[in-house]
């Protein structure tokens, strides 16, 4: 059943298939930096700042020798800006260990920094041919539906059945490895999406066990228990120069490690603990008066965290060492947002 459903594929991709920018020559770094940035990110909002990014880094000498805040500055709407620093961390990586040039060989791409399994699959088949399945949460879906596969996404029969059957899918792609994955992904964005499938037009609908039930919907079986949110108030203290704010390094702290971000407190309802963005937590009377001086300004989610921001305009300043900062430097969303909002 295995030739079929791969010819099937192949034959939907080749009158359907979308010619983004990124998938021209192959070319193994746009796309290895292409598949980065569009992981958990709609295509068509992110394909314009894309290529403003591979315009400013054409190539990996580009972004190698680029600096840190320069790749974070052309990153902004590619996602969460830790990819971007691991981006230039790989790119410094493949300089040193690989002449400048990706490996082809899967596991190789798997000691560069910002590559993992998927990405490295992707490049791999796409740029250079290799019969290995790239496994996004299209792919699974796409699978999971085929087979109406009863485990659930968690549960680790799921993952197996999936590698499984598309290793035989594979092994019969013939020399297009890059275009199966390509159309099993494309598919999913296309016509198995998650709500209202197009299984009309679907040209593996012959194959489907999902469709045959009618109930296409009903998979891939999601995980009953759902992460838990967690509440976390955040206290900021604004101090600004004109145009400017004042910022320190969250090195450690919980949510922008390795940014400047103002001097922030973070309490916790639940545990009725307390967390500094600096290294001394304030006395309790301190605090105190810190949540007295401070007025609620918006809510921000980030990843499992529903934070409540609150801003204090008239706390003074904690003893750290810090920088002013233009407004048009504040690149992570959540300092823009406490920047509008506090004007």
């Amino acid at each position: 059943m295995h030739e079929p459903i791969a010819r099937a594929f192949l034959e939907w991709f080749a009158l359907h298939r979308t010619d983004y920018p990124f998938r021209k020559n192959r070319d193994p770094y746009k796309v290895w930096v292409s598949e980065v940035a569009l992981q958990q990110t709609r295509i068509q909002a992110a394909l314009e700042q894309l290529e403003i990014f591979l315009q400013r880094f054409p190539d990996l000498s580009s972004l190698a020798t680029a600096t840190e805040k320069e790749v974070l500055f052309f990153f902004q709407g590619l996602g969460y800006y830790n990819r971007a620093r691991n981006l230039r961390l790989g790119a410094q990586h493949i300089v040193r260990h690989f002449q400048g040039k990706l490996p082809e060989d899967y596991a190789s791409l798997l000691t560069i920094p910002s590559i993992g399994p998927y990405t490295a699959a992707a490049i791999a088949s796409i740029a250079y041919g290799v019969a290995i399945p790239a496994i996004d949460g299209n792919v699974k879906r796409v699978i999971a539906r085929l087979l109406a596969l009863v485990e659930a996404v968690s549960e680790k029969g799921f993952s197996v059945k999936i590698s499984s059957f598309l290793q035989g899918l594979f092994e019969r792609s013939g020399d297009n490895p890059g275009n199966l994955n390509e159309a099993i992904m494309e598919l999913g964005q296309k016509i198995c999406t998650p709500r209202s499938p197009l299984c009309a037009i679907c040209p593996i609908s012959f194959a489907c066990a999902a469709k045959a039930q009618n109930h296409p919907e009903q998979y891939p079986v999601r995980s009953l228990a759902r992460p838990k949110m967690e509440e976390v108030h955040c206290y900021l203290i604004i101090q600004k120069r004109g145009d400017q704010v004042f910022l320190h390094s969250w090195q450690n702290f919980r949510f922008l490690r390795r940014h400047h971000g103002y001097p922030a407190l973070l309490y916790h309802p639940e545990t009725e603990q307390w967390e500094s963005s600096w290294q001394n937590l304030p006395p309790k009377h301190l605090l105190q008066e810190m949540v007295k001086a401070s007025a609620f300004s918006f809510s921000h989610a980030i990843t499992r965290y529903r934070i409540k921001v609150f801003l204090c305009k008239t706390c003074s300043l904690p003893e750290i060492n810090g920088l002013w900062f233009a407004q048009e430097d504040l690149i992570p969303s959540f300092l823009r947002k406490a920047w509008m909002a506090s004007r």
